[in-house]
């Protein structure tokens, strides 16, 4: 047991460079051994996970009758198993910014329309596909009937009362939870130890991820957890100095970001942009990167991009379908 009436089930994540994901089981009160559990995130919809998550849950003693879900956002390492997993009598969970969107990633349209942002920033060079797209491949493949959570509601699991917590930035509706008298912190993919959550741009109506992201930061900074409990690798105990340090990060590759563009002639495409940043992966060739490394690095410089724009210190110009950025 992680912590007392928490257990932490690593879930494989096949063929995805994250490798695991921590779900997290809140065990009913040992005053009410035949109460609700709440499991929080669920893995990939797919075999592996699958039993990794039945075979630990078996092996406890629980019912899945017994089991509610939750979703803290609509990645599919964190949604994909839940009509998989839930039974009859299981209530599902999930922010009512990102729940409505969860199920629209069961439908072809939303993928359809999701694969404009490839031509947008310049990765229909890269021939990319949506077919490739974890998101796409591992999540939910029918809706889900969620119980739609909103900030400051309280969910009553076990020996914890939860706060929810809107944390947008990583996804536009990410929850995170938050147990005030513990001092403890369900905190998803908002705060990561060892490794930086990626902050994609999601479209212009979302608006500029990176700043909402960075404010979600200072909004969890100000309740100073003890511990937090992240979707990947381990636990942090110093969770402002945490948190320091990823802002301390997004300003480092913000300037890497610009001082790409003052070096450029011409104007650049997110996609070009990307190319020329650092990554932390094994390829050392942008052109040999995976399809999806491909992705979620050009939506990630794509929202740094966005961010400098707001920020009056590059301008963005449309040129057909493509978006280009220069430096001011």
């Amino acid at each position: 047991m992680l912590i007392e009436g928490i257990h932490q089930i690593q879930v494989p994540l096949p063929n995805n460079p994250l490798k695991i994901i921590n779900c997290y089981l809140i065990l009913p009160s040992t005053n009410q051994p035949d109460g609700r559990a709440l499991l929080i995130d669920t893995g990939f919809d797919h075999p592996e996970a699958y039993l990794a998550i039945t075979s630990y849950i078996e092996a406890l003693g629980i019912s899945f009758d017994q089991i509610d879900l939750l979703a803290t956002h609509l990645h599919s390492d964190h949604s994909g198993q839940l009509t998989r997993l839930k039974s009859d009598k299981s209530i599902c969970y999930a922010g009512d910014v990102d729940g409505p969107l969860i199920n629209a990633m069961t439908r072809e349209d939303y993928w359809l329309e999701f694969s404009k942002l490839y031509t947008l920033m310049g990765l229909d060079f890269d021939q990319i596909s949506y077919i490739d797209h974890p998101g796409y491949k591992y999540c939910p493949k029918t809706p889900v009937d969620f119980v739609y959570l909103k900030e400051g509601q309280l969910l009553n699991y076990g020996d914890f009362s939860f706060n929810i917590i809107d944390v947008p930035g990583h996804t536009p509706g990410q929850i995170v939870l938050w147990d005030e008298s513990k001092s403890l912190l369900i905190s998803a993919d908002h705060i990561l130890d060892e490794i930086t959550p990626n902050i994609s741009f999601w479209g212009f109506k979302h608006g500029d991820s990176l700043g909402t992201y960075i404010k979600s930061l200072h909004k969890i900074r100000a309740l100073s957890p003890r511990v937090a409990l992240p979707s990947h690798r381990c636990l942090i105990y110093s969770v402002n100095e945490r948190i320091d340090a990823l802002i301390a990060h997004h300003e480092e590759r913000l300037s890497e970001v610009l001082e790409i563009l003052k070096k450029s002639k011409t104007a650049l495409n997110p996609r070009a942009v990307a190319a020329q940043m650092h990554w932390s992966v094994r390829q050392n060739n942008f052109d040999d990167f995976a399809s999806p490394q491909k992705w979620f690095a050009t939506a990630e410089a794509m929202a740094h991009l966005v961010h400098l724009e707001t920020r009056g210190l590059v301008k963005m110009s449309m040129n057909a379908d493509l978006v280009y950025f220069t430096s001011l």
